[in-house]
């Protein structure tokens, strides 16, 4: 008779989740949110910086975009390009930072033992923050490679209308023709459906949660 196989770990624990747990635990260190989180004392300070970080990205999406539409003029020129450059690098930056701050706080944090425990109501404000956010973030990504879709946009109102209706509807008034707006349509795809997910989950416990508790 066959002796059975020894249990060596937890039962529901392959490689994967433990791999991936490291990766998004490496990302959160790249977080300038979260080293600003970790110099603060309490929670209630941590929570107050987390805040002022995430509204303050949003506070510079909102100027970028102003800036995009009504002082960057387009064209071919060293100095859009080098202005191009830096957003993209900083939206991507951003991109990455929201999508690790979900991830990590959904699945992550709990595989890792670092899981705080932020209400509902608030888990559930910050998304809705992050999901404004990244309309903001592909609006600006969209703008810059106007011309890689069709019709091109050409202005960062149709760039913002671009964005929001890929992230309301899935329904986009441009078809992503270009190598980098399509790499663009599958991150804004998969950011949006995270967070939707995420937004939806969160609501529902809102509601279902005891009053008073």
């Amino acid at each position: 008779m066959m002796a059975g196989r020894r249990q060596t770990g937890p039962p529901d624990e392959g490689f994967l989740i433990p791999a991936l747990s490291a990766i998004f635990g490496w990302l959160k260190g790249l977080s300038l949110g979260e080293y600003l989180a970790k110099r603060t004392r309490t929670d209630a300070d941590r929570y107050r910086v987390v805040e002022v970080y995430v509204l303050s990205w949003l506070a510079l999406e909102a100027v970028l975009f102003l800036y995009l539409a009504l002082a960057l003029p387009r064209g071919g020129t060293l100095g859009f390009g080098v202005v191009a450059a830096l957003v993209s690098i900083l939206m991507g930056y951003r991109y990455l930072d929201i999508s690790q701050a979900v991830l990590n706080g959904v699945l992550f944090d709990r595989v890792r033992g670092e899981a705080t425990g932020t209400s509902l109501e608030r888990s559930l404000v910050l998304t809705v923050a992050n999901y404004l956010e990244s309309g903001l973030i592909f609006t600006a990504l969209a703008y810059l490679a106007g011309s890689a879709f069709f019709p091109p946009l050409k202005s960062a109102a149709g760039a913002l209308f671009y964005s929001f209706g890929m992230a309301v509807r899935f329904n986009p008034p441009a078809v992503a023709v270009g190598a980098w707006s399509q790499l663009l349509l599958v991150a804004q795809v998969v950011i949006t459906l995270t967070l939707l997910l995420v937004l939806v989950a969160r609501t529902v416990m809102v509601l279902l949660a005891p009053r008073g508790r």
